[in-house]
């Protein structure tokens, strides 16, 4: 089985039932909280002390950027906070761009010229690896196995007329790499919804093998099931002729 089958099995659980949609949403919001997470700027001075006249500065200017972090201008700082939240929880990694200063065909969303763009882990090609370049699944590394570059589709595979999609070389210090990993030199494992409790699996790795290790979903259907009342068994609706007979005898039927 693919990583991008496995993925896509887990964006299928997250779509379509409830409970693990559900579960998913409350982690993320306990992650995440209803206004995000925040910076508190404490700029200090030569002595020590917060400069509140800069923190005056600051604030404003942060606060009119996380209207508009992002280069879509369709999410705020807090929502963008829990698309990635989900994105990492549900298929296991993302990815996020920095676009500092003057950009080509970039508009930044506020004064301060820093914008974010959100990457979903289909835009990095699990497919490309290539020895000479020590390109493991999209992620090119130096002979220490440090990041050097992302390689980066333009456009997303999934779109419509969409064939074989360019990549670009994007260097490492400007992608942050969001991902969940259990040993060392791992790059990333998907579906951290598998923590718990329902399904579990490793995708980008240093071997091209991929290992699915499914866990059982019954102890949310058991807990459910433990907390709902149980019903007495329904009343017979058939009785013996004699207890019938009987009956009619007492209601002055006979």
């Amino acid at each position: 089985m693919t990583g991008a089958t496995l993925r896509n099995h887990a964006r299928n659980l997250d779509r379509n039932h409830d409970i693990i949609s559900g579960g998913l949403s409350t982690v993320i919001q306990h992650i995440i909280g209803p206004t995000g997470i925040n910076v508190v700027p404490q700029p200090r001075g030569s002595g020590g002390n917060v400069d509140e006249a800069v923190v005056d500065q600051i604030v404003p200017l942060y606060a009119e950027w996380s209207k508009r972090p992002e280069v879509t201008w369709l999410h705020d700082w807090p929502s963008a906070q829990r698309l990635l939240a989900r994105t990492w929880l549900r298929d296991g990694e993302c990815f996020v761009s920095e676009l500092r200063g003057s950009v080509p065909f970039l508009e930044h969303g506020s004064a301060v010229p820093y914008s974010l763009e959100l990457l979903e882990p289909d835009l990095v090609p699990l497919e490309l690896n290539e020895s000479t370049r020590r390109i493991l699944q999209g992620i090119e590394r130096n002979a220490w196995g440090r990041p050097v570059a992302y390689h980066v589709f333009k456009q997303h595979p999934g779109d419509a007329g969409v064939y074989i999609p360019e990549t670009k070389r994007v260097p490492a210090d400007q992608i942050r790499h969001l991902r969940s990993i259990d040993r060392i030199g791992q790059a990333s494992l998907p579906f951290e919804i598998g923590r718990y409790g329902i399904l579990r699996a490793g995708r980008r790795s240093r071997g091209k093998r991929v290992r699915l290790r499914k866990r059982s979903s019954t102890s949310f259907r058991d807990s459910s099931r433990a907390a709902r009342p149980r019903l007495p068994p329904p009343h017979r609706t058939r009785q013996p002729p004699e207890r019938m007979a009987r009956g009619l005898q007492d209601s002055g039927k006979t």
